[in-house]
């Protein structure tokens, strides 16, 4: 879009400037066959120096198009480049935010596992493999769920919550 955009304005400019251009082209006067009198050779000279005038203010007024077009094709360039900055820094911004969040999880994950609660350790495991992760921490959510169910596998009375009475130990 931005392409299109700049195209747009550099072509709508040279618009402008063909027909600055194009209105201020004089033709050359045919020589007159005989010579004129004194007073219509003055009104000559007055015709081609107000058509000198035209010409000149025809010209300054195509330097003045292309210098405003030149100048709205900088500020179009400055602006579209603050924008794709302050998008990528957004960006850059979210995704640290998304890693950290997922790092968190993952220790959290951790200490549950650590406090033998395999459950809640899965069910936050599940949680985590919906955020975006690095491969590293796609790495470690994979481990760490392998680790869960082969725990839970373990242990039944975990894999149920609890809801199993363990039977006594004989001594």
């Amino acid at each position: 879009m931005n392409k299109k955009s700049n195209f747009l304005a550099t072509g709508t400019c040279c618009a402008f400037l063909l027909a600055a251009v194009g209105c201020g082209k004089q033709e050359t006067p045919a020589a007159p066959a005989t010579p004129a009198s004194p007073s219509a050779s003055a009104a000559a000279k007055d015709a081609q120096s107000a058509m000198g005038a035209s010409a000149a203010q025809a010209s300054q007024a195509a330097t003045d198009v292309k210098q405003a077009a030149e100048k709205a094709a900088a500020d179009t360039k400055q602006a579209t480049e603050k924008v794709a900055a302050d998008a990528q820094k957004a960006t850059a911004a979210g995704a640290d935010e998304a890693a950290k969040l997922a790092q968190s999880t993952l220790e959290n994950v951790k200490k549950l596992i650590g406090e033998k609660k395999y459950q809640d350790a899965l069910t936050a495991l599940q949680r985590a493999a919906t955020l975006q992760l690095t491969p590293e921490q796609k790495k470690t959510l994979d481990d760490l769920t392998a680790q869960v169910q082969t725990l839970l596998a373990t242990d039944p009375t975990k894999a149920v919550g609890g809801l199993v009475p363990q039977p006594p130990q004989p001594k």
